[in-house]
């Protein structure tokens, strides 16, 4: 049975692409860098800012005092233009309503508390912004938002899934009562190293293939096919 269910969120539960690439151009701008296309960001978001900046910088110019102005002005220009054209994908909305469903059914139906749906998300995006775009698109939904914080790895190490389950009390469970829910191979690679199943998004940021090449267990083309597995593993 699936107990817990962990969300990316850029590319997976929200189109933020516009809003990346904004900030990561205005940044470009002021550092007097040419600009890069929306087609490049799908392929450089997904490993963190650091990385993200690194591969926006032109080669021969990827230092890290540059890397460290580009994240200096992005966080600047990204913290009061992160919400201008960030929304949920279509039938986003729906899948999480279904799931908070399920657990009704699970609550009215007298399971006991381990058996009751949790809800994380597990992002590489600094954890400041991801609560603040959550709390204003999903908000009183999730039970743990975590974004990328100073002390601890990100994706696609295992370690911030076992601070997950831990925190949910569900650390000795069985590894198969855990999904992640991702658009890239980095999601697909953080579930396998926490050796949990894994759900890979053809709508998101880099699509169905590299999805398969990384060895998704199922991918889903419409949110609600990720509600439709989670009911097969039941």
């Amino acid at each position: 049975m699936i107990t817990t269910v962990i969300f990316d969120l850029d590319g997976t539960l929200t189109n933020s692409i516009k809003d990346l690439a904004d900030a990561c151009n205005h940044a470009l701008t002021v550092l007097n860098y040419p600009i890069r296309t929306i087609d490049e960001y799908y392929k450089f978001v997904g490993n963190g800012v650091m990385v993200l900046f690194e591969r926006c910088l032109p080669d021969g110019h990827k230092t890290p005092e540059n890397v460290e102005s580009m994240k200096n002005e992005f966080r600047k220009y990204y913290s009061e233009h992160l919400l201008d054209n960030t929304i949920p994908y279509d039938g986003i909305n729906e899948l999480l309503e279904a799931l908070i469903n399920e657990n009704k059914k699970r609550k009215n139906n007298g399971v006991p508390d381990k058996e009751l749906l949790k809800l994380a998300i597990l992002t590489n995006k600094p954890d400041n912004f991801a609560h603040i775009i959550v709390n204003k698109l999903f908000p009183n939904i999730f039970d743990i938002i975590y974004g990328s914080r100073e002390g601890h790895e990100r994706k696609p190490s295992p370690e911030v899934i076992d601070i997950i389950l831990k925190d949910f009390n569900r650390e000795k469970d069985p590894k198969e009562s855990a999904v992640m829910i991702g658009d890239s191979n980095v999601d697909i690679f953080t579930a396998q190293n926490a050796k949990i199943h894994s759900i890979g998004c053809s709508w998101g940021f880099r699509g169905e293939e590299e999805l398969v090449t990384a060895g998704a267990e199922f991918i889903a083309h419409k949110p609600i096919e990720i509600y439709d597995f989670i009911q097969k593993m039941n």
